[in-house]
């Protein structure tokens, strides 16, 4: 592949971060619509640990970005409805299973997070059951929201992109959340401009 730049040129970086679940791989496909050379979890992945060389992209967009903050060069953050994150989260079970080997780095970032389980099934009657589960997702989505924006140079909500096509999910209601964690949700949820 060609490039019009030379190897004394500085390249130009840009990296965008979220939760996870919060609609990367759509903001992806927007940009490469746009005409921006985009990558997902490229560049901020286990096989490249944030390192640029050699790969072919002008701006990564990854969870992992968060790990690497702050960062020399501009960096967005993407947030998605906190109780449609939370379900998805909880939903798949990422929180125990895809990040158990980042959760030590995680946790020094942002504190620690309530024990989590494996993926819940919300189909099922008796939330109840899950709260201990929903409480650690919960405090994952408002510290690391509140955590990447404290380095971020920009942040938008994912709603407010140009709408694309809605899948089923996990859902759940603000009745979900357990107590002890429902007033950080809340603050959290009001800075980002969404009412629960």
């Amino acid at each position: 592949m060609s490039s019009s730049s030379s190897s004394t040129e500085p390249v130009s970086k840009k990296a965008v971060t979220g939760t996870g679940r919060c609609g990367t791989r759509y903001t992806v496909a927007l940009l490469r619509a746009a005409g921006i050379n985009a990558s997902h979890e490229l560049v901020y992945s286990a096989a490249h640990g944030g390192e640029w060389e050699g790969l072919d992209t002008d701006l990564d967009v990854s969870m992992l970005v968060g790990f690497y903050l702050p960062l020399p060069y501009p960096v967005g953050l993407q947030v998605r409805h906190p109780l449609k994150t939370i379900a998805s989260w909880a939903s798949t079970g990422m929180l125990n299973h895809m990040m158990a080997p980042f959760r030590p780095r995680l946790e020094e970032k942002i504190g620690p997070l309530a024990p989590t389980d494996s993926a819940l099934d919300f189909s099922r009657e008796g939330v109840d059951q899950y709260r201990p589960h929903i409480l650690g997702v919960t405090q994952f989505w408002c510290r690391w929201n509140r955590y990447c924006e404290s380095h971020a140079d920009w942040w938008w909500r994912v709603e407010d992109l140009p709408e694309r096509p809605h899948r089923q999910r996990a859902s759940m209601t603000l009745d979900d959340v357990p107590e002890e964690v429902k007033d950080e949700l809340m603050e959290t949820a009001a800075h980002f401009g969404y009412e629960l």
